[in-house]
Formats: C-alpha cells, sequence, structure tokens
C-alpha cells in the first residue's frame, strides 16, 4: 500500500542557544575567482610573407575552497604557424582567505606552432583579498633578424564575494509530549547569508528560513522515516547541504 504524501510547515522561531562542536567558520568558505583578458602573439613578416597576429579572447571563472585550494588554466594562441604563446596562471587560496595568482607567459617560435623552441619568458604574481582585483600584463619577444616575433598577455584576476559557508551539527529530534513536532538545531557558522534552507529529504519540501537562524520546528505525523538537511543562501549562492549524506539525520 502506498503511503499517502503529508504536507508539511515549517515554522520559524526565534533562535535558541544550542551547545555543539563548532567547525572554523571560514573552513567551508567558498572564493569564487574570475580571470578576464587576453594574450596576444604575433609573427613578424618574412621577405615573401605578411605578418600574422592572432588574439585569444578568454574569460574564466574557478572555485576555491581550503579542501581545495589550488586550480590553474592555460591560454594558448599560435600565429602563421610559427610563432606559439603559452600562458599559465595558477591559483593557490591561502589560509588567511586570500588568493595567491602566479602566471607565466612563454614564447615558442619554429617552422610549426607544436615546435619546443623558446624564445623567452615573462613571469607575474599578485595576491588579491575578497572584492579586490589586480591587473597583469606580460611581454615576450624574440629579436631575431628577421622574426620579430611577440606574445603579449593583459588580464584582471579577483575574488568575487563568494556563496557563505555551511552550517554544521544539524540535530533532529522529535519533541517530547508531541510526536507530530519535530525540533531542528544547528550551528550558524555564516556572517553573510541572506537567509536559511531545510530540505526534507524524504518528501523533497524546503523551508526559507532568515538570516542568522540556527533553529526551526518541522511539524510531519510519524507515518515514516524523516531525514533532513540544512544550508546557507547569499546573492552569490549556497552552501553545502549539512550533513553531505541525505539520510544522514532522521528522525
Amino acid at each position: 500500500m502506498k503511503v499517502p504524501r503529508l504536507a508539511a510547515i515549517a515554522v520559524l522561531l526565534a533562535p535558541i542557544p544550542f551547545v555543539g562542536a563548532a567547525e572554523p567558520v571560514g573552513a567551508a568558505q567558498v572564493h569564487a575567482v574570475f580571470a578576464h583578458g587576453h594574450l596576444r602573439v604575433y609573427e613578424c613578416c618574412s621577405f615573401l610573407s605578411p605578418s600574422h597576429t592572432v588574439i585569444v579572447d578568454f574569460s574564466k571563472h574557478l572555485v576555491l575552497t581550503h579542501a581545495r585550494p589550488t586550480e590553474h588554466f592555460w591560454v594558448k594562441g599560435c600565429a602563421g604557424d610559427q610563432a606559439r604563446g603559452e600562458l599559465r596562471v595558477d591559483l593557490r587560496l591561502t589560509e588567511s582567505e586570500e588568493v595567491v595568482t602566479k602566471a607565466r607567459l612563454k614564447l615558442y617560435e619554429g617552422s610549426t606552432c607544436d615546435n619546443l623552441d623558446l624564445d623567452g619568458a615573462d613571469s607575474r604574481s599578485t595576491v588579491t583579498g575578497e572584492g579586490q582585483s589586480r591587473r597583469l600584463l606580460f611581454e615576450v619577444w624574440n629579436d631575431e633578424f628577421h622574426s620579430n616575433d611577440t606574445a603579449t598577455a593583459d588580464f584582471t584576476v579577483g575574488q568575487n564575494p563568494g556563496a557563505p559557508p555551511e552550517p554544521s551539527n544539524l540535530v533532529a529530534g522529535r519533541v517530547p509530549g508531541n510526536s507530530g513536532k519535530i525540533s531542528l538545531d544547528w550551528v550558524d557558522q555564516a556572517t553573510d547569508e541572506t537567509g536559511y534552507e531545510i530540505l526534507n529529504t524524504s518528501t523533497g519540501q524546503i523551508a526559507r528560513l532568515a538570516p542568522d537562524s540556527s533553529h526551526t520546528f518541522w511539524y510531519q505525523p510519524i507515518v515514516y522515516r524523516t531525514c533532513f538537511q540544512v544550508r546557507a543562501v547569499n546573492a552569490q549562492g549556497s552552501s553545502s547541504w549539512t550533513p553531505v549524506s541525505p539520510t544522514a539525520e532522521c528522525v
């Protein structure tokens, strides 16, 4: 026999104190990093052929966390089937919530685009905090006779305000004397959230709560096992669900 689907209502009450072990506030902080710019490669003319230029625009969006604090990307372009520019950008999140950017532009020149004849390189690095951005400029050239090839790069890297850190220590329990009332408590780890969402993973229903919440009630008769997750949200996105498993905290 199929169990009928029951409506559930979540009612927001004023937060109440909850004692439990808490992770560091920044432990799950998501850092949204962007890099926008272009790579330009110029292959100079010869007696019998004109010069060639290729411009590669790029717009990268990456996410760094303390669980995955590093990322990198490549931008490559070849002009005239001879001059190749390669830009590698490495990003690393520090414990102080800053992002270290290290980038290196290389110029290769030969008879084909996949040649390994390195003619020069240029390296730059910078550090950005949340909401900050920095512009980086690169130039490499080959001044051989009749081979004035160049590679330049110009891009801006920075941090957008990220999604809030995830809450921790979600605890669900039936209220003594009222079996249809479920108490939900968690630790509020965020400082920039615009609200919280409670997910009943058994029914798929979501209740939306005000910022700075750490407690609510969910009304549902004892019909079947019911499990919950909670997450913080803001204009930049949402945190991960707590707990990670949708069936870890149940009543």
